[in-house]
């Protein structure tokens, strides 16, 4: 299972064992909610890990934007030796970063986690053994993050997948059996543990099946790359600081409400991790091979393309989702030590994220295809602008409107804001690309998205109290047939009818056999 793959196969066998993976790390979920609820102790074990995300993002952000498209470069226009050579300055590079960040949090960890949170003193002081742990998990993340997204370069689509299953499965077993004796400080160890067996498992990945040479480094001194990173450092630091301000407000609105938002995030972008992700990290690496031929032609019909399908599978999710999402909450987590009140909160943030889903869309495969092309420094400026737009409206709303105006404000830049700069981007310098059927093509679905919602909706209230697994079905049944029967009317889906009529075909033959 652990080698380089084709392309179609990659999305394919990646996709499905992705699907796989991520359930069971929402599984994980449900447990820590199952046994420990929603209160401050959760609340500070979701805080380190968004912590730990929050530092290792702003760092690992060039791995897929800028290292990987480099050492692709060098691969087909120099040598092997001269691409993990390069890569390897960074392997380096990021260890001696993780080494310095986790022994200030273990030097400090109290100060060191009250630079990013409300959080009373005293409450850190009391989970001082749970901050230890996360300081490690920055160092391994750090390293790991990017060790994935090299092998992912080599088309080992799925090793990084069965990189987390793994991680996820330390974590179910140290909470299931140590739950009891050592709380969430056991689930915390099982991710460490977890994160330090991937780091090997990496690393043997790259030695048996690359060859690779991991004393082959030297000091990396191109300019233009160092320019890259710089660039992609300034486009990413209004991102920080929008998440920087999110954990900051989040930690001082009570107790059970970080945790609230975490677990409707995670359920909500299951869709995102399952499909959208996935599929946008193959496809990435097909926009560097047409970037490098420079095929824009190309590159314009794989775009809308991809564009129709991720549209057609994430807009219906996200209705089900936001019409159902009282259900869709209390099936997830009301059992064990998650009480009522924790479920309202819960679904209130999973009605708006919900609602974010399908602008996901856009901003992944919008991302991927700048970097491709490497065309860093107008994008940057533009997202620099953008996202500096969407943190400020976002301090504003949250100071003013609490949660809710932290949702208003990501759905006005996710919607608005960062479309309209990547509309912007691509019409300046890659003509090729069709905005005008980009732009037509999501107004027709967003038109047959709020039609399909009322009608949905108000048949959905009608259901009255019947079994929510049987509403949820009935729902999705309303929600889809309908959305893809309009939209199979309005828009060209020949490529679309193609692949399904290919999958199908596949599937049939497999029975025969």
């Amino acid at each position: 299972m652990i080698k380089s793959e084709s392309y179609k196969k990659g999305v394919v066998i990646s996709t499905f064992l992705n699907v796989f993976t991520k359930g069971i790390g929402f599984l994980n979920t449900l447990i820590i909610a199952f046994y420990f609820g929603a209160n401050t102790g959760t609340d500070i074990y979701f805080y380190i890990l968004a912590v730990a995300a929050l530092i290792t993002s702003t760092i690992n952000g060039i791995d897929y934007l800028v290292l990987v498209p480099q050492s692709m470069k060098l691969r087909q226009q120099k040598s092997e030796q001269e691409a993990q050579t390069f890569i390897n300055f960074f392997i380096y590079t990021y260890i001696a970063i993780g080494l310095l960040l986790a022994l200030a949090g273990t030097a400090a960890p109290v100060f060191f986690y009250t630079l990013f949170s409300k959080y009373d003193v005293n409450l850190l002081n009391h989970n001082h053994s749970l901050l230890y742990l996360g300081s490690l998990i920055i160092l391994f993340q750090l390293i790991n993050n990017l060790l994935s997204a090299v092998l992912t370069s080599y088309k080992f689509f799925t090793a990084s997948i069965i990189s987390g299953l793994i991680n996820s499965v330390f974590s179910i077993l140290f909470t299931v059996f140590f739950h009891s004796q050592l709380g969430l400080l056991g689930t915390m160890l099982g991710i460490v543990i977890g994160y330090a067996v991937n780091f090997l498992m990496l690393l043997y990945i790259l030695k048996r099946y690359q060859k690779w040479n991991f004393l082959a480094v030297k000091l990396m001194r191109d300019k233009l790359v160092w320019k890259n990173i710089g660039l992609m450092q300034v486009n990413i630091l209004p991102v920080w600081l929008r998440n920087y301000f999110t954990i900051f407000f989040l930690t001082g609105m009570g107790a059970g409400v970080i945790t609230a938002v975490n677990l409707a995030q995670m359920l909500a972008a299951l869709p995102e991790i399952f499909i959208l992700t996935q599929v946008a990290s193959v496809v990435g690496i097909k926009f560097s091979e047409l970037a490098a031929k420079n095929d824009t032609e190309q590159t314009n019909i794989l775009l809308i393309n991809i564009l129709r399908t991720l549209f057609l599978i994430i807009i219906p999710i996200a209705l089900v989702m936001a019409i159902a999402n009282k259900e869709v909450i209390a099936l997830a987590f009301q059992r064990g030590s998650f009480s009522t009140n924790s479920i309202t909160i819960t679904a209130f943030c999973f009605f708006y994220f919900s609602l974010l889903l399908p602008a996901k869309v856009f901003d992944v495969l919008f991302t991927r295809l700048f970097t491709s092309f490497q065309l860093y420094g107008i994008s940057t400026l533009f997202a620099v602008i953008a996202h500096t737009i969407i943190t400020t409206v976002l301090y504003f709303l949250t100071t003013h409107f609490q949660l809710q105006g932290y949702f208003i404000a990501l759905l006005i830049g996710y919607y608005l804001i960062l479309p309209l700069t990547s509309f912007i981007i691509i019409n300046y310098k890659i003509a090729t690309v069709k905005i005008a059927v980009i732009i037509t093509d999501t107004i027709l679905l967003i038109i047959i998205a709020a039609i399909v919602y009322l009608l949905a909706n108000y048949l959905f209230g009608l259901l009255g109290a019947i079994n929510a697994i049987i509403k949820i079905i009935i729902l999705t049944f309303v929600v889809f047939v309908p959305f893809i029967v309009i939209a199979n009317w309005l828009l060209d889906l020949k490529y679309q009818r193609q692949l399904v009529t290919s999958f199908l075909n596949k599937i049939f033959n497999l029975n025969l056999v």
